[in-house]
């Protein structure tokens, strides 16, 4: 399958629809004339489309979802790479098929081929997102898909070594990790075309953070298997970007943007959740560099506390508790924060003020 599924560098980008009207459109044109070489490859195309939306994934059963996976493969495999740009909307399809099947299902079929081949393309995407201004919509539509999958995949097990083994391997984390560490230093994630892509990136980076916190919870082994993002994250809470960000939301919004929620809350709650070797060393140098920073801010919008909207309240939550999560266990660090009487301050300024607790406590409940 690998070799056909996405070798499609150097092709020209696509509408995220067009791929799937060309592969109608061109069958057509082919079928009314002499069936050129191709022909068949493209009606196969349409052929193995209609078969996938032709079916309901709630009502599939494990041998029924194998038997399409099997099938998708196979086609794949048949396919010429002059075709692979038309073949996106068809694997987007796919894939949000197999997202929508009973968890039960879904489970079956983890080691499948289809699923295992998903690592290669997705890296290539990640890559393609990180090393241009833009990707093609087609190729968009795959990126959520995918995203989407592996976020159903680990929301439906609660035991990640059942998982695919390629959610974990250096090669698969590494191409995140680049991934953070441009979103740490460019601005052109703040522009409208890579919005909806940051959202999908966004979650993937939630749906580790919650594999951490699941590490936390059994007191296993597995507390550095990501570290190898650690570092990215820590470069993204130390950028310029996250101080300009919090300073500059406005207090009286009442959601936050695709941007703000990667800065002010997905990157704390993975750096949160991370209690492997590494805490004590990271813990102290995020806090060397961050606390006059935090202070700065903390000086600039208490005083505004009583007009907060819950995305303040967020992360203002979340700064606290990046404090706490270097300061609540290790000695040096703890006394490095007391020392600064301003940040002291702010805290027990909060801690008296009834409006941040209140909202705090509506929203876990």
């Amino acid at each position: 399958m690998d070799k056909f599924y996405f070798k499609y560098r150097n092709v020209k980008d696509v509408s995220p629809w067009s791929g799937l009207l060309n592969v109608q459109k061109l069958t057509e044109t082919l079928q009314q004339t002499h069936n050129p070489p191709g022909s068949s490859q493209l009606v196969r195309l349409t052929n193995l489309n209609n078969s996938i939306n032709g079916k309901d994934p709630k009502a599939m059963s494990k041998s029924e979802l194998k038997k399409l996976l099997n099938s998708v493969v196979h086609e794949f495999n048949q396919v010429d790479d002059k075709y692979k740009e038309e073949s996106l909307p068809i694997i987007a399809n796919c894939i949000i098929k197999i997202g929508g099947v009973q968890e039960a299902t879904l489970l079956s079929v983890l080691q499948h081929p289809f699923v295992s081949s998903l690592q290669a393309p997705f890296i290539d995407l990640l890559h393609r997102w990180r090393n241009s201004s833009s990707i093609s919509d087609g190729k968009a539509v795959v990126f959520r898909a995918v995203v989407k999958l592996i976020e159903k995949l680990v929301k439906s097990t609660g035991d990640t070594k059942v998982l695919p083994s390629w959610l974990f391997d250096s090669t698969f984390l590494s191409a995140i990790a680049d991934c953070l560490t441009d979103i740490a230093t460019s601005r052109k994630y703040f522009d409208e075309q890579h919005r909806l892509l940051l959202k999908r990136f966004t979650g993937l980076i939630g749906v580790y953070t919650d594999c951490q916190l699941r590490w936390n919870d059994n007191n296993n082994n597995d507390k550095d298997k990501l570290v190898i993002l650690l570092g990215p994250i820590i470069q993204c809470l130390t950028s310029s970007h996250y101080a300009h960000i919090f300073t500059n939301t406005a207090q009286k919004k009442t959601k936050m943007t695709i941007i703000e929620n990667f800065y002010l809350l997905r990157c704390p709650s993975f750096l949160i959740s991370y209690n492997g070797s590494r805490l004590e060393e990271t813990m102290k140098d995020l806090l060397t560099a961050m606390l006059p920073k935090y202070i700065t801010i903390l000086n600039k919008i208490i005083p505004l506390v009583n007009d907060w909207k819950r995305p303040t309240i967020q992360a203002v939550n979340y700064l606290l508790q990046i404090i706490d999560h270097g300061a609540d266990r290790f000695p040096k660090t703890a006394k490095f924060v007391s020392g600064n009487l301003k940040l002291i301050d702010h805290v027990l300024a909060l801690i008296n003020e009834p409006l941040f607790y209140d909202n705090l406590q509506k929203k876990s409940s």
